[in-house]
């Protein structure tokens, strides 16, 4: 029969063993957790399929049939002629457009409607005057009179070069899918009799934007905003009643300026109309007394009552018409149409900003491996992948797909915003400033610190001792 003391002695031998099987069973359990929360979650980029947009040509499909009346059915061959002469020796400039100009009497449609122009050489009418052309836009129609001098296949492929592919106005501003508008009414010194403290906005808006806007909502959503205040000028350096280009770098103050803005990511464009304390002052560069500021907005100098300006609203529509890269008509060229932009205006507008936001997604997307390749512990998570492969199909059908207009910019603008997103995804953009090299040297650097303010308190503490002794 077991005593008591060999009793308590199995049941220590017992609870040992418990004890090392729970630490045992906790260290199991526990593994999976410390892998999943100390592990870098790094899956594999599509590298070939990003890599190979570099070498991919974006070609948009145009098709332009030319028709014309018997009297003038022999210029449509030189034209034919002069239009490919011109196109391969000005690649630079039509190396995105796959244009097709053809024989209306020849051949059937070739795209369809969506990406289709139909141009009519015709004998001019009464109205031509001074044997220039009379050129009359509708829709996508064209109709171009010839006077009985005739005119060069050469002015017809320039009007359509002018047409199809425009110049893009200098103070053009980044492409968004959102912009918000600020239109500030600032005084230069409110407390002066005479100053404007409100202003029939609402109304100047929808008389002067709010078609503009309807239309251009294919391309953009737009929110608008408003501000009155004035403009603390006590302290300014600008004097006088007459601006040239040095004096704005005085004048433009956003710092002293009361302006509209919200805390968002949208790009905001800046309308101010400026009323100054004394009437007379003028931008002498400008006859309407407005000028823009690149990719920023434009400003109004407003002295009332001042003949020289119909109304703002109408220069601020101009002004965003240019901010906006929307393409202006040649002044040569007469639009029939009920719509304040001609379908060759906003299709233009359309090819450049899906051209645009092409090339900014396939950079955002070679940009985004070569981070994954030269920060190996760059985590890379099934948001960040899914995105790529998103942008890399809308891509695709940039590419393969004859798209319209008004799909190209759809596809491209969605491609845009994946691998933007993608690229600034918070778990990239951690390691992108934080990497691990730099976590390692702040380490370091702490721990010298902290030896070296060891090492000073030691010998403060002997030096101390010492004098005791």
């Amino acid at each position: 029969m077991p005593s008591d003391g060999e009793d308590i002695a199995v049941a220590q031998i017992s609870s040992r063993r418990l004890i090392l099987r729970s630490y045992w069973i906790v260290v199991l359990f526990a593994l999976p957790l410390w892998w999943s929360t100390t592990s870098i979650e790094r899956l594999s980029l599509p590298a070939t399929r990003v890599r190979s947009q570099q070498n991919r040509q974006l070609r948009l499909p145009i098709e332009i049939a030319l028709d014309s009346c018997p009297s003038h059915a022999a210029l449509v061959p030189q034209i034919l002629s002069e239009f490919t002469s011109w196109t391969n020796s000005h690649n630079d400039r039509w190396g995105h457009l796959d244009v097709h100009l053809v024989n209306n009497s020849d051949t059937s449609p070739y795209l369809g409607t969506a990406s289709r122009y139909n141009v009519k050489l015709g004998c001019c009418r009464s109205t031509c005057a001074n044997g220039h052309p009379e050129i009359t836009l509708s829709d996508r129609n064209m109709q171009l009179g010839i006077p009985k001098e005739g005119i060069r296949a050469s002015y017809v492929v320039r009007t359509l070069e002018d047409l199809l592919i425009p110049p893009v106005p200098s103070v053009q501003a980044q492409f968004s899918p959102r912009y918000r508008l600020a239109f500030s009414l600032l005084n230069e010194d409110a407390a002066v009799g005479g100053a404007a403290s409100a202003w029939a906005i609402e109304d100047a808006i929808d008389g002067y934007l709010t078609p503009t806007l309807t239309e251009l909502s294919i391309v953009h959503n737009f929110t608008i905003e408003t501000v009155t205040g004035p403009r603390t000028a006590a302290d300014s350096e600008w004097k006088g009643y007459e601006l040239d280009q040095d004096e704005l770098k005085t004048f433009i103050n956003s710092a002293e300026w009361t302006l509209a803005s919200s805390v968002n990511n949208d790009i905001v464009l800046h309308f101010i109309l400026f009323v100054p304390t004394h009437s007379g002052v003028r931008w002498t560069r400008s006859s309407t007394n407005a000028f823009i500021i690149p990719q920023w907005g434009g400003v109004v100098i407003y002295n009332p009552p001042d003949s020289r300006i119909s109304h703002p609203f109408a220069i601020f529509r101009s002004q965003l018409h240019s901010l906006l890269g929307v393409p202006s008509v040649p002044p040569n060229i007469t639009v029939k149409t009920d719509s304040v932009l001609s379908a060759w205006q906003l299709d233009a507008l359309l090819r450049r900003r899906g051209v645009e936001n092409t090339k900014g997604t396939i950079e955002a997307l070679n940009s985004i491996m070569k981070l994954v390749d030269r920060i190996s512990n760059m985590p890379v998570r099934a948001d960040v992948r899914g995105d790529v492969l998103g942008a890399l199909d809308a891509l695709d059908d940039v590419h393969t797909h004859r798209l319209s207009p008004a799909s190209l910019l759809s596809r491209s603008s969605e491609a845009l915003t994946l691998s933007s997103r993608a690229f600034f995804n918070p778990g990239m953009l951690a390691m992108l400033y934080f990497p691990v090299e730099h976590k390692y040297a702040i380490r370091a650097w702490r721990q010298e610190r902290r030896k070296k303010s060891g090492g000073d308190t030691k010998r403060d503490s002997g030096e101390e001792v010492s004098k005791d002794d």
